[in-house]
């Protein structure tokens, strides 16, 4: 018997990592970041899938086919072997591949369903939510109908986007879901992703100003063109970037040159730290100049300690997202708020058919 299962879902499309939340289960699908973007949706693992297995790993791999006839592409752990970097390919949530994420998201809480039709609410930055504006909203992208074949399961998908919201506001409802928001009309929301940093000020409900850095703003590519510009300082040019960003996230922190010269940059990333620390926080202080607001709130996925102890210093009073909860909170407040707007949206049929 063909099982079809109705679901809401909270959808978290992040450059590092995808999320899904729907009130039970969470599931987080790495992405991979690659420099061009047209090379990275060019390829596909059809042509190694069976020469090479995925080796294990704590996180999942999935295989995906939008089509019954066409190539299979790794989302996941796997992905990260340096063959076929399906993602948010350039950093942006107006990538077409951000359906494949939340299909195979969705197919994967529920492994043995034939059909899922699903209610979601997701966040993006705001130039990337107007249609028209850089391509296909994501609205546009993630809503409809298609037929996907995940680790060989074909599974029919029905989405159905109850809205598309900015960036930082995912975390203002996590915490108003649990109820620690402070009574009030003003909030300001700081979201320190793992390439992004995103802030809004919400005044009564509504969005009053937000300011979005997307795909340079984060901590990750300011250390990697901080490195760049030390190297060619130093006469290295033509830096092989995705060499310097896992110098960094390996502990390493060095490069070395075809002529086999070492550059170690380890004392310099402190500087650069501080440099990008320094330049965020004064860009929030103009967004937020002069304004009144009840609660400071920052989601500090991303935030080293040293970004976050200046952080605290200027908003000593800040709830702080907490690094336990931090890769969880967009996904689940975005799906409280798929919850309240399904409710919301009852009652009005309740009282107009009354």
């Amino acid at each position: 018997m063909r099982k079809m299962v109705e679901k809401v879902v909270g959808f978290d499309a992040g450059s590092t990592a995808c999320k899904l939340f729907d009130g039970d289960k969470f599931l987080l699908i790495d992405s991979v970041m690659a420099e061009e973007p047209l090379q990275a949706r060019s390829l596909d693992a059809g042509d190694f899938l069976e020469e090479r297995r995925v080796m294990p790993s704590e996180g999942i791999t999935l295989k995906v086919r939008r089509s019954e006839i066409g190539p299979t592409y790794l989302l996941g752990e796997g992905a990260h072997e340096g063959h076929n970097p399906r993602s948010l390919a350039d950093g942006a949530k107006d990538d077409a591949d951000v359906q494949l994420f939340l299909d195979a998201g969705l197919s994967t809480l529920e492994p043995e369903a034939q059909e899922i039709r699903a209610k979601v609410v997701s966040h993006c930055p705001i130039n990337e939510y107007l249609e028209g504006v850089t391509g296909p909203s994501l609205k546009t992208l993630l809503e409809g109908h298609r037929t996907r074949w995940i680790s060989g399961r074909k599974v029919e998908i029905h989405v159905e986007v109850l809205e598309i919201g900015p960036e930082a506001i995912a975390a203002l409802y996590f915490l108003a879901a649990r109820r620690e928001l402070r009574t009030g009309n003003g909030y300001m929301v700081l979201d320190f992703g793992g390439r992004t940093l995103d802030a809004a000020y919400v005044l009564k409900g509504l969005l009053q100003s937000r300011y979005s850095r997307h795909f340079e703003g984060g901590l990750d590519g300011a250390l990697v063109d901080a490195v760049a510009g030390y190297l060619a300082r130093n006469g290295v040019h033509g830096v092989d970037r995705s060499r310097i960003r896992g110098a960094i996230a390996n502990g390493s922190n060095e490069y070395q040159t075809e002529h086999q010269q070492v550059f170690h940059f380890g004392s310099f990333l402190e500087e650069a730290e501080e440099e990008y620390a320094q330049a965020k926080l004064k860009d929030i202080s103009a967004l937020w100049r002069g304004v009144p607001a009840e609660q400071v709130i920052i989601q500090g996925g991303a935030a080293t300690p040293a970004i976050m102890s200046k952080l605290l210093q200027q908003y000593p009073r800040a709830t702080v997202i907490p690094q336990a909860l931090a890769r969880h909170a967009n996904a689940m407040g975005l799906y409280y708020r798929a919850v309240k707007l399904i409710e919301r949206s009852k009652k009005t049929k309740e009282a107009v058919s009354a």
